[in-house]
């Protein structure tokens, strides 16, 4: 008895725990697209700092090749990126989840030559902090590479900036 009921309580908290990722996001589809995004995004990144480890490579075509490919992909992020902000606003937890929620900051967190956009979804973000459907740190890494891509000062602290000498 003993034995069916704990394999009871595992299961119970196995599907909990399932159901408690999937359950309140409301747009997993959305979730799914900008997790994709990222995930190639990510790969072609990681190409290019392997093949900067290599000796002689950094100039080489194939560099060449991958920082074109690398361009090419991050322009196309943009646009998806802008058409579902807005389309659906800023997406917090309750939205498309907790990393997908990461993933979609993290692009809009490099579309530096277009602090505009960023400043946008700073002002929409703001509303989900006060909700606590978007985490404060990532508010104010956004908030500061704003700032930065703006030439003002930081307002937390959370960029850097090495000086090439």
């Amino acid at each position: 008895m003993k034995k069916q009921f704990l394999v009871l309580l595992i299961t119970l908290f196995t599907t909990l725990e399932v159901y408690s990722q999937t359950a309140y996001v409301k747009f997993p589809q959305v979730a799914k697209q900008i997790d994709l995004m990222i995930e190639h995004n990510q790969s072609v990144a990681n190409e290019h700092i392997k093949l900067m480890n290599q000796p002689n490579k950094s100039d080489s075509p194939e560099m060449k090749g991958l920082m074109d490919e690398w361009k090419t992909i991050e322009e196309a992020n943009k646009i998806q990126i802008k058409t579902i902000f807005k389309d659906y606003g800023f997406l917090g937890y309750n939205e498309v989840g907790n990393e997908s929620s990461y993933n979609f900051l993290q692009m809009i967190q490099h579309f530096d030559d277009d602090s505009t956009f960023q400043q946008q979804v700073l002002v929409e973000m703001k509303k989900h902090i006060d909700k606590i459907n978007a985490k404060p740190i990532e508010f104010a890494n956004l908030t500061d590479r704003v700032n930065l891509n703006q030439k003002k000062f930081q307002v937390y602290g959370t960029q850097l900036k090495l000086n090439k000498k």
